[in-house]
């Protein structure tokens, strides 16, 4: 560094840098992501994260931060926009945790993925294990909640949803075929759902080395 060179005068001519694009869902996760690609750049100085971050803002949350654009404080530009977006526009806590009750649903996800999901949602906030397994074993598809009960109790709710993808792979395709066809017979149709019970159960058995 030349001898009287400002260090605030090289970051500040640092140039800016493509952000991913605004997600109004979840702010705090896209903030997250935009802090990630920083510290990957080595972009530090909080004049150019400034400045990277309001080239990607859209006019609607333009206009709720238009006071502090207008007046960008002399100190800490970055965690001052950072903390008026996330008042003024992100979703409330309240608001994630409610997605949880309402709007979340296993859809096309993997049971470990909506888990991670659900955590997502969540953000900051905690809730008691079993209160988040009842939330997430709720919108699981019922061969699934059928066989997870022999999933030891003990076990985390990580390895719970390991358990749960493995047999949520072996009785998809086998879902997926009965639905193909036309209706058969009620008895038929338990008999499938019984030996598919019976298939997927061991999965969940531990597996029993054989000593060398």
């Amino acid at each position: 560094m030349a001898e009287g060179t400002d260090e605030r005068e090289i970051n500040a001519t640092t140039p800016l840098i493509q952000l991913p694009p605004y997600n109004a869902v979840n702010t705090r996760s896209w903030f997250i992501q935009l802090e990630a690609i920083f510290a990957t750049r080595k972009i530090i100085h909080q004049d150019t994260r400034y400045a990277s971050v309001v080239q990607t803002l859209p006019a609607t949350v333009v206009e709720e931060v238009e006071d502090i654009l207008l007046n960008t404080p002399d100190h800490y530009p970055y965690t001052h926009l950072k903390d008026a977006i996330l008042k003024r526009t992100g979703r409330s806590d309240e608001d994630l945790i409610r997605d949880l009750f309402s709007n979340v649903s296993l859809g096309d996800r993997t049971p470990s993925q909506l888990l991670r999901l659900m955590k997502s949602r969540l953000g900051e906030n905690t809730m008691a294990e079993p209160i988040l397994r009842g939330l997430w074993m709720d919108r699981l598809l019922s061969y699934i909640t059928q066989v997870l009960p022999l999933v030891p109790v003990d076990n985390s709710l990580d390895v719970v949803a390991d358990s749960a993808d493995k047999i949520y792979s072996q009785g998809h395709h086998k879902i997926y075929q009965a639905e193909s066809y036309p209706p058969r017979p009620t008895q038929h149709l338990e008999e499938e759902v019984a030996q598919l019970q019976e298939e997927l159960e061991g999965l969940t058995k531990p597996t029993i080395k054989c000593p060398e």
